[in-house]
């Protein structure tokens, strides 16, 4: 039996032997076709053209493989790889392997080669999904399908977009009515970037918007730049809108807030330059920016509640025409009521503490100011350039009238100074060319240069003797009648005032260090300084010497000791000022000096 497996094995290496000048006589007449479609076949992937054009040279290593694989590779080539090792084989399947005639190898081989082309240009086409895949997705578009979060093609018709804003928070647009809707319990999510809001890119359909009851807070930048909102609907509950949320709304007309409401956040309404008028409920603060170019804004009322009015709160609106400030502010920020061209009157309550610099500048309209007695701070340039200011009226408990407060207010003609001012900054009055006739309490005793330059109608001023003798009319110094060409030395009536005797004795006070361990420590005024002559007037006072920890209260001279103060004894240097009346003179600052010991 080996002996008829040797045999069987030698004869049929022998055929294969004999077969191969056949082989080689077709190779070699097709040659140059198979190299062209080599080229055909495998330009998308050129990585395998060179082991193309290695296999023609060593045909006797490839051919016996392609003898065994011709039946298996006919049903289906997948890779451009397995045709171009099948291609040789497929000749000696069209001609039979028993003839050995040189002729079909030469002649029916190429027949089969000229068709094969048409089949592996085919698949050559998809062979780069690169370049094709990417224009299949392109072009397949499905009707009615929703947009992505970023989306940027336009909603189909009729078609409602929903969504989850957060785990609670859901929204829905529908083009049908153009309104939003938001829904849910609990507040909408804070966002870093306007373009991270779901209809960002069709911010422009949206006219309606509708905040739902149970949701708390309308996010920052929620609908700003949402340019056509017409309509906004708040529902009872609704406890905060936060930065910008409406912002650049600039078709929205009114919005009515719930009583809920108790913050307003920064812009939240900013250039919203159709709104026309705004009643709002007690919040926390009236915010910066809150109202800024809100130009058709004709009334803004407010409850009790809000501590401050912050910076370019109603900057350009330039159709407000009057606006009563909540007994509740304390503060007036910068540039507050700047550009009000239809402000016409102010009235600042006592409670207000401090009013800031520019914060009522360049109101044209402006024609009467009402500062009330309590107001402690004016900032410089506060009405400056408003130029048809007619009236003013300053409270002595402001202490001091800055710089350039009324600079350029060419219309202005009566000014009140309230007993107690005791300083007037540089150009406070500079070029009130209308301005006739000024009345300087006794208190006043500091005028800090150019105060009435180019007030070229002045003609009468009444103020103390010291003040005059201090700064007369042709001071070179100070300048602070300096181009009022009407105004003369018998222009000038001196107040008789009496004198203000004052004198001080400080004392020693005792403290004892149980009673500062967990708390402060106030001490009356009378306590540590004895008045052996008071002077007449309002007193003032201010600390100049001793430990931080020891405070003094420039309105009553109180004394508190602050608690944790260490054992020993301070030295304490306070200066005393008794502002006097229109008929008595005040008395200058005095010190003293009085000493606390704790024990």
């Amino acid at each position: 039996m080996k002996m008829k497996r040797m045999l069987a094995f030698i004869i049929s290496v022998a055929m294969i032997i004999g077969m191969a000048p056949a082989f080689v006589l077709a190779d070699e007449s097709e040659g140059e076709s198979r190299e062209t479609e080599a080229a055909v076949t495998t330009e998308p992937e050129d990585k395998e053209t060179p082991k193309k054009e290695k296999e023609p040279e060593n045909p006797k290593d490839s051919e016996p493989e392609k003898t065994k694989e011709t039946e298996p590779s006919e049903p289906e080539e997948t890779e451009p790889a397995e045709t171009k090792e099948s291609e040789p084989s497929e000749p000696a399947e069209s001609e039979p392997a028993e003839t050995k005639e040189t002729e079909p190898a030469e002649t029916e081989p190429s027949e089969p080669k000229e068709s094969e082309p048409s089949e592996q240009t085919e698949p050559s086409e998809p062979a780069d999904p690169e370049t094709t895949e990417p224009e299949g997705e392109s072009e397949e578009e499905v009707p009615g399908q929703s947009e992505s979060v970023s989306g940027k093609k336009a909603f189909p018709f009729n078609y409602s977009y929903s969504g989850n804003l957060s785990k609670t928070i859901k929204y829905n647009f529908d083009t049908t009515t153009k309104t939003m809707t938001i829904s849910g319990t609990g507040a909408m999510p804070y966002t870093d970037n306007k373009v991270d809001r779901p209809w960002h890119d069709y911010k422009e359909d949206i006219e309606h918007v509708v905040i739902e009851k149970g949701v708390t807070t309308v996010g920052n930048l929620a609908f700003f730049e949402c340019s056509n909102v017409e309509t906004v609907s708040l529902p009872d509950g609704l406890k905060a809108i936060e930065d910008r949320a409406f912002g650049d709304c600039g078709k929205l007309q009114s919005v009515t807030f719930p009583k809920t409401v108790t913050r307003l956040g920064e812009g939240a309404f900013e250039n919203c330059y159709s709104l026309k008028s705004v009643d709002v409920p007690a919040i926390e603060e009236i915010s910066s920016f809150l109202f800024y170019g809100c130009s058709s804004l004709e009334t803004a009322t407010f409850a009790e509640g809000p501590k401050d009015i912050s910076g370019w709160a109603f900057n350009y609106c330039v159709s407000l025409k009057s606006f009563n400030i909540p007994k509740t502010v304390k503060y007036i920020a910068w540039g507050a009521f700047s550009c009000c061209d239809s402000l016409e009157e102010i009235t600042i309550p006592g409670t207000v503490e401090d009013i800031w610099y520019g914060s009522f500048a360049l109101c044209p309209s402006l024609k009467k100011v009402v500062i009330e007695e309590g107001v402690k701070t004016i900032g410089h340039g506060a009405f400056e350039d408003s130029t048809n200011i007619e009236s003013v009226s300053i409270p002595g408990s402001a202490g001091t009238i800055p710089m350039a407060l009324f600079e350029n207010c060419t219309k202005l003609t009566n000014v009140t100074i309230g007993h107690g001012i005791t300083t007037i900054g540089s150009g406070a009055f500079y070029n009130c060319t209308s301005l006739k006739r000024i009345d300087l309490p006794a208190s006043v005793m500091t005028l800090e240069g150019g105060v009435f330059a180019d007030c070229t109608n002045l003609e009468k001023v009444t103020i103390s003797k010291e003040l005059h003798d201090k700064y007369p009319l042709n001071d070179p110094k100070g300048e602070n009648f300096d181009n009022c060409p009407t105004l003369t030395e018998s222009g000038f009536e001196l107040l008789n005032l009496a004198e203000n005797p004052m004198t001080l004795k400080g004392k020693k006070a005792k403290v004892k260090y149980k009673s500062i361990k967990k708390k402060n420590k106030i001490l009356k005024f009378s306590k540590v300084v004895t008045f052996k002559k008071k002077g007449v007037g309002k007193l003032s006072f201010k600390k100049t010497y001793g430990n931080k920890k020891i405070k003094i209260n420039t309105a009553n001279g109180n004394v508190t000791v602050q608690k944790k103060l260490k054992r020993g004894t301070y030295k304490v240097k306070v200066k005393v000022l008794a502002l006097g009346t229109d008929t008595v003179k005040p008395t200058g600052w005095k010190t003293v000096t009085f000493r606390i010991r704790v024990k």
